[in-house]
């Protein structure tokens, strides 16, 4: 069973960014552009989340998100290195991990998927309705990598969450399946 499409794109679509670029998402001016006027708050877009990123974490971020939305594979891991170090908030550790997400679905690279998915649940800026399903698809990485332990906590927690979650009852009587265990 692999919800990767569904849960990937809803976590991408979570903070409802777009493709804006990081600058006009903090306030800032972009690079050689005249300073843009930012509409009053009571003016957004509803549905869309406004976050709240700093000034000191604004640059890293915007470089990191530069490096993502170009899929520039070479300067991506020390963008997200510094974007990590200076990411204090929980709004700003969410978005980092969601620009690592992105990158990390780019790649199709499995291990980076759940080390990003990881990273947002930790952040505590998930949205309470998109925890049970990123925790669904970090259990469904674990257990096609036969790492089974991983697996099944995630699937608990997805239980814990929503006890009727049939999909998470299903991994997880496989994954204790795979390991000899009883259902």
């Amino acid at each position: 069973m692999s919800f990767k499409p569904t849960i990937i794109a809803l976590a991408l679509a979570s903070a409802a960014l777009g493709a804006a670029p990081a600058t006009a998402q903090y306030g800032a001016p972009p690079p050689q552009q005249q300073p843009q006027i930012q509409p009053p708050a009571s003016t957004a877009v509803p549905g869309q989340r406004q976050l709240n990123i700093s000034k000191r974490a604004a640059k890293a971020i915007n470089e990191l998100q530069a490096a993502v939305n170009a899929n520039d594979v070479a300067n991506i891991p020390a963008r997200l290195a510094a974007a990590q170090a200076v990411a204090q908030s929980s709004e700003e550790k969410f978005y980092v991990a969601q620009l690592q997400l992105k990158a990390a679905t780019a790649s199709k690279n499995q291990a980076a998927i759940a080390a990003a998915i990881e990273a947002m649940l930790a952040s505590g800026g998930v949205e309470q309705a998109h925890v049970a399903p990123l925790y669904l698809e970090l259990g469904d990485i674990h257990h096609k990598n036969k790492q089974y332990a991983q697996a099944t906590a995630a699937f608990e927690r997805v239980l814990a969450l929503d006890p009727r979650n049939a999909q998470a009852l299903a991994l997880l009587a496989e994954t204790r399946n795979s390991q000899g265990q009883p259902n």
